[in-house]
C-alpha cells in the first residue's frame, strides 16, 4: 500500500510530469483494451450532421445515371394502385417496430444538401431505409448518395408505394457512389434495401436525391426557343448512358439538340429504354439555322427507331406524341452516323464491319459519301463463310448507282470478280463459293446523289457443302488432323488423318543443352518440345518471408511468369503508454519505441530508443495494450504475453520481477482482448467475463477488496456481458451489451461516473450513458462515444479536457461535448483527450504543455481544436503528454513531448507541438 502511495506523490513532481503520455483510443493503457482496438462503426442511424465535405455542385446527383437501371418501378406492367393501409401487413423490415409510423423522416432529406447521414448497424449484412414524403408526388428517379465507393453494400435495391402497403417490385440501383434507378409515376413510400458487407463493413449515405418530372423535362418550349436546348454532356455518344425521361401522361414531348457547327448526318437513332416507353409517333426534324425546321417523317417503330438524314445539320428535334404503354417515353440516347462508311482504297484496314451486317434484317444501313462517283464497301466474315449468292437491298431506286460489282476473297490481298449485280434495288448475284472477304463496288452516281443501302443478305440457295472450314471438321480426337477438302466446291467434305507428334511427354524434350524442356501441347497432333517459359520468383507466399514479423509476405501474381514478392508493413493497432508506444502489424509482429528504463519496449534491453525497435518472439499478436511501463499482447491462440515493470506483478507471470522480453502469463487460453493500467492489467475472456491481476490499492483488480497486489490472474465475480475493457491508471471502465458502462477502482475525481467521488473494489454504472460505441480512460477522466457519433465524458475538468468550454471542477456523471459530431475513435490522455473524426481528422483540446494537442502553440483548449498536418487517420492513441496517429496506408505520426524518444522520430529530447514522422515504422 505505501508504494502505491509513493507513486501518487510522484506523479505531481514536475519530471514525471514531463514524461506522462497520453492514453489510447480505449482508454487506460494500450491497444484493444489499454489503447487502440478496432472501432466500430455507428450501429443506429445518426440524422441531422453537417457534412463535413460539402460538395461543389448536386445538381446533376441523378440527371446523368453512371450505370443503366433495370426497369421502372410498375406492378404488373401498371404504377401501384392505392389500397388501405390498414388492410395489408406492414413492410418485412421496415422498423424496429414494422410500423409505417416509424419510417426514416430526417426533416432535411430528399434536399440535395447532402447534410442529411444515415448509418447501417455493422452487426448486420442486410439494411432497409424507408421514407414517406407528406402526399404522393411524381417521382422521375430516385439516387442514394453515399460518402463513397468503400460505403456501397453488394446490392442496392428500390421500391415504391402510394400508401405504404403495395411496394412495386424491386428495381437495382445503379452506380459506383451515387446509384439511382428510374421511377416514372406518382409515389408517397420509399423503400431502399441493401444487402451485401461493403469494404468498410457497413453502409454509409449522405442523402437520399430524386427528381421530380418537369414539364418536357430537358427540352424546350418551342422550336424557337433555342436557349432551351437539350445539352447533356454525353449525348450522341452512342453508351447509352445520357437517359431523358418526359413528364408522366403529358401526351406530347419534344427533344432538341444543337451540334457544336454544322456536320453531315448518316442518320438518327434514338434508344428507347424498351418498346413499352415508345410514344405513339416520334417524327424527326433537322435544321440549319434553328428556326427554319424541315420534317423527315416519322421515325421507325420499335425500341430502337431511327431516320435517315444524308445531308448537313446543326439542329436535331425530334417530336414525340401519344402516351406510351408506361405513359411516359423514357430515352436512354440518341445517336448519328456520319456518312464515311467507304473505304478509300482496296485497304483491308478501311472494311466496314457492323456487328449485324448480312444478316437479312435490313437494319445495318450504309451511306456513300456525297459527291462522288466510285464508292466501296469492304466486310470481313468472322471464319470462311460459305456463299451461296448475294442479295443486295438498296434503300430505293432512287439510291442505286449505276453499276455494282462484288469481288471475293479468302485472305484479303487477292480478290476474284464475283460478277455484276443486275440493275434495280433489290438484286441478287449467285456466288457458289466460300469466302471470307467481300467487296462491293459501286460506280455512277444515282438520283439523289449517293447511295443508300439497307443491308445485304446470304442465299444459300445454289447448294450446301459438307463444311466450309476445317473447324467445322473436328471429331473431338486431339490425335488426328481435321481438314475441309475442295473448299471452293459445293462438294467440300471432311477428312480425318492420324497424326505422330513430335513430342509426348516432357521426358522426350531431354536436349542435354542445359536448358530446361517441356512438351507443349502434349497429348494433341500439336505437341512439340520447347524451352521452359520461365523461373517466377515465387509460386506462394511461404517462398516470401523475410524473417520479419512485422511485414506481411505476399507473392503477387503467384502462378504467372511475373510473380514477385512484396513485404509490406500495414499497421493494425498503435497503443501508448506512460511515455512510450507499440504498433501492432497486420502480420502479427510488434515494434515499440520511447522509455525503456524497465523494459517497456520488450526488445530484450533496458535502452531508451527514439526510433522503433522489434518486440523479442511475437509474430502472432491480435491485440496489444500498453501501460505505464509495461506492455501485453493477446496472440492468435489466445494466450497472453506481458514484458516490461513488474513491481505490483502486472506480468502476472506469478513473480514481481521486471523482465525486458515477453513473459507468457499462466492459466489464459481464451483471451479475446487485453487492458493494462498503470500497475495491473485485464483480461477480456470469449464468454464476456474478465480476469484481473497487479496493483489492488485501489480496488483496480475488482475482487471486491482493497488488496496490496496480486500476480497471477484471478476471474472478477458477478461481471459477465462485457464487449471491451478500457483501463484507466487506478481504474478500469467496461463496455457491456446493449452499450451501457460499469467502472471500478480509483474514483478520487468522479472518473467511475456514478455521481460520487468513493472507490469501488466493485464494478458500479456509469450515470447517464446508454447505446455506447466505445470508450476511452486515462488518470482521472473517461469519455464514451455514442451511438449517434457524439461524445460524452466525466471525472477530472481541471485543465478543460472534458471539452464543455471551461476549466476547472469535478464532473461525476457522463456529461456531452458541445458541437462535436462524427466521432469514430476517441483517446484519453495526460489530462487532454483526442478524437477521430469520420472525415480523417483529429480534434485535440486539454492541457496543452509541450504540444501535447498538436495544433502548433502550447494554448490550453476547453473546447476541441483541429490537428494540422494529419489526414485519413485510421488509428489514434495516447496516454501521457504525446499522442500518436496512423494515416490509413501512408504513415505514423506522433506530436508532443519527447522526453525519452516517444516520438519515435530518431531522437531523445525535447518536444513538437506538430505532429512528426516516425521513422522506419
Amino acid at each position: 500500500m505505501h508504494v502505491k502511495r509513493m507513486h501518487g506523490v510522484l506523479l505531481v513532481l514536475p519530471a514525471l510530469i514531463l514524461a506522462l503520455a497520453l492514453f489510447v483510443t480505449r482508454c487506460g493503457g494500450g491497444g484493444g483494451g489499454g489503447a487502440a482496438t478496432t472501432e466500430s462503426a455507428p450501429a443506429a442511424q445518426a440524422v441531422d450532421s453537417n457534412d463535413p465535405e460539402t460538395p461543389s455542385d448536386t445538381s446533376d446527383a441523378v440527371k446523368i445515371f453512371a450505370g443503366e437501371p433495370d426497369a421502372p418501378v410498375l406492378e404488373n406492367g401498371a404504377p401501384v394502385t392505392a389500397q388501405s393501409v390498414t388492410a395489408c401487413p406492414p413492410p418485412a423490415g421496415a422498423s424496429a417496430n414494422n410500423t409505417i409510423n416509424s419510417y426514416y423522416k430526417p426533416s432535411n432529406a430528399f434536399d440535395g444538401k447532402m447534410n442529411t447521414w444515415w448509418v447501417g448497424d455493422t452487426a448486420v449484412t442486410h439494411w432497409d431505409l424507408y421514407y414517406s414524403f407528406p402526399t404522393a408526388r411524381d417521382v422521375q428517379s430516385v439516387s442514394a448518395v453515399f460518402y463513397g465507393a468503400g460505403y456501397v453494400p453488394g446490392i442496392v435495391t428500390l421500391r415504391v408505394s402510394s400508401n405504404g402497403c403495395a411496394w412495386s417490385k424491386p428495381i437495382a440501383m445503379r452506380g459506383t457512389v451515387k446509384p439511382a434507378a428510374v421511377v416514372g409515376q406518382s409515389v408517397q413510400y420509399i423503400w431502399i434495401e441493401m444487402s451485401g458487407a461493403p469494404a468498410t463493413g457497413y453502409p454509409l449515405i449522405r442523402d437520399i436525391d430524386w427528381v421530380e418530372p418537369q414539364d418536357n423535362a430537358g427540352a424546350s418550349g418551342g422550336p424557337g426557343a433555342n436557349e432551351a436546348w437539350y445539352f447533356p454532356s454525353n449525348a450522341f455518344d452512342g453508351d447509352p448512358s445520357t437517359w431523358w425521361a418526359g413528364q408522366v401522361g403529358a401526351g406530347a414531348w419534344d427533344i432538341y439538340y444543337m451540334f457544336d457547327a454544322p456536320r453531315n448526318v448518316q442518320m438518327v437513332a434514338a434508344a428507347l429504354f424498351n418498346v413499352n416507353y415508345r410514344p405513339a409517333s416520334m417524327t424527326l426534324y433537322i435544321s440549319l439555322d434553328g428556326q427554319a425546321w424541315t420534317s423527315l417523317g416519322e421515325m421507325e417503330p420499335g425500341a430502337s427507331p431511327r431516320q435517315f438524314v444524308g445531308q448537313a445539320v446543326q439542329y436535331v428535334r425530334i417530336q414525340m406524341a401519344g402516351n406510351p404503354p408506361s405513359n411516359f417515353p423514357l430515352i436512354k440516347d440518341v445517336t448519328f452516323d456520319i456518312p464515311d462508311g467507304a473505304s478509300s482504297g482496296d485497304s483491308v484496314s478501311a472494311y466496314y464491319k457492323p456487328a449485324n451486317a448480312f444478316d437479312g434484317d435490313l437494319n445495318t444501313w450504309w451511306a456513300g459519301a456525297l459527291g462522288q462517283t466510285d464508292w466501296d464497301v469492304f466486310y470481313k466474315f468472322a471464319a470462311p463463310t460459305y456463299v451461296g449468292s448475294v442479295n443486295l437491298v438498296y434503300y430505293a431506286a432512287t439510291h442505286t448507282p449505276g453499276t455494282t460489282a462484288l469481288f471475293v476473297s479468302g485472305d484479303g490481298d487477292t480478290w476474284t470478280d464475283a460478277g455484276a449485280f443486275p440493275p434495280g434495288p433489290n438484286p441478287v448475284l449467285p456466288v457458289n463459293r466460300i469466302v471470307t472477304y467481300v467487296r462491293i463496288h459501286m460506280s455512277g452516281t444515282p438520283a439523289t446523289g449517293f447511295p443508300l443501302i439497307k443491308d445485304a443478305a446470304l442465299k444459300p440457295d445454289v447448294c450446301q457443302p459438307q463444311c466450309v472450314s476445317d473447324l467445322q471438321c473436328d471429331d473431338g480426337d486431339p490425335m488426328t488432323v481435321d481438314t475441309c477438302g475442295r473448299e471452293q466446291v459445293c462438294q467440300a467434305t471432311c477428312s480425318h488423318t492420324a497424326c505422330t507428334p513430335a513430342c509426348t511427354s516432357d521426358a522426350d524434350c531431354n536436349g542435354g543443352d542445359g536448358n530446361v524442356m517441356v512438351c507443349a501441347n502434349a497429348g494433341t497432333c500439336q505437341a512439340a518440345c520447347e524451352i521452359s517459359a520461365c523461373t517466377p520468383a515465387c509460386v506462394s507466399d511461404a517462398d516470401c518471408g523475410d524473417a520479419d514479423a512485422t511485414t506481411t509476405d505476399t507473392c503477387t501474381n503467384a502462378g504467372a511468369c511475373s510473380a514477385s514478392c512484396s513485404n509490406t508493413r500495414a499497421v493494425a493497432t498503435i497503443t501508448s503508454g506512460l511515455s512510450h508506444s507499440c504498433a501492432l502489424y497486420a502480420a502479427g509482429g510488434v515494434r515499440c519505441w520511447g522509455r525503456n528504463v524497465r523494459g517497456g519496449l520488450g526488445d530484450g534491453t533496458f535502452v531508451d530508443s527514439g526510433a522503433p525497435v522489434n518486440v523479442s518472439g511475437i509474430d502472432d499478436a491480435v491485440k496489444m495494450a500498453v501501460g505505464n511501463d509495461h506492455a501485453c499482447v493477446v496472440l492468435s491462440n489466445g494466450s497472453i504475453r506481458c514484458w516490461g515493470f513488474n513491481d505490483h506483478g502486472q506480468l502476472g507471470d506469478g513473480t514481481t520481477t521486471t523482465s525486458g522480453a515477453p513473459l507468457a502469463v499462466p492459466g489464459i487460453t481464451d483471451a479475446v482482448d487485453v487492458a493494462a493500467g498503470a500497475y495491473f492489467t485485464c483480461a477480456l475472456h470469449a464468454g464476456g467475463t474478465v480476469s484481473c491481476w497487479g496493483d489492488n490499492a485501489d480496488g483496480c483488480l475488482g475482487r471486491g477488496s482493497f488488496s496490496d497486489y496480486e500476480t497471477t490472474p484471478a476471474a472478477m465475480p458477478g461481471l459477465a456481458g462485457v464487449t471491451a475493457l478500457r483501463a484507466g491508471y487506478y481504474f478500469t471502465c467496461a463496455l457491456m451489451n446493449g452499450g451501457s458502462v460499469k467502472c471500478w477502482g480509483r474514483n478520487d475525481f468522479g472518473q467511475l461516473g456514478n455521481g460520487n467521488t468513493t472507490n469501488s473494489a466493485t464494478p458500479v454504472t456509469v450515470a447517464g450513458v446508454a447505446g455506447a460505441q466505445d470508450l476511452s480512460s486515462d488518470s482521472y477522466h473517461v469519455c464514451a462515444i455514442m451511438a449517434d457519433a457524439t461524445l460524452k465524458c466525466w471525472g477530472w475538468n481541471q485543465d478543460g479536457q472534458l471539452g464543455l468550454g471551461y476549466f476547472g471542477g469535478i464532473i461525476p456523471t457522463a456529461t456531452a461535448v458541445p458541437g462535436l459530431a462524427n466521432v469514430l475513435g476517441v483517446e484519453c490522455g495526460y489530462r487532454h483527450v483526442c478524437a477521430r473524426l469520420s472525415g480523417g481528422g483529429v480534434k485535440c483540446w486539454g492541457n496543452n504543455e509541450f504540444g501535447r494537442l498538436g495544433t502548433g502553440d502550447e494554448n490550453p483548449s476547453a473546447t476541441p481544436r483541429d490537428v494540422p498536418g494529419v489526414s485519413q487517420v485510421a488509428q489514434l492513441s495516447g496516454r501521457g503528454s504525446f499522442n500518436c496517429v496512423y494515416e490509413a496506408d501512408k504513415d505514423l505520426k506522433c506530436w508532443g513531448y519527447n522526453g525519452e524518444g516517444q516520438l519515435g522520430m530518431g531522437t531523445i529530447g525535447g518536444y513538437s507541438t506538430r505532429a512528426v514522422d516516425v521513422i522506419g515504422y
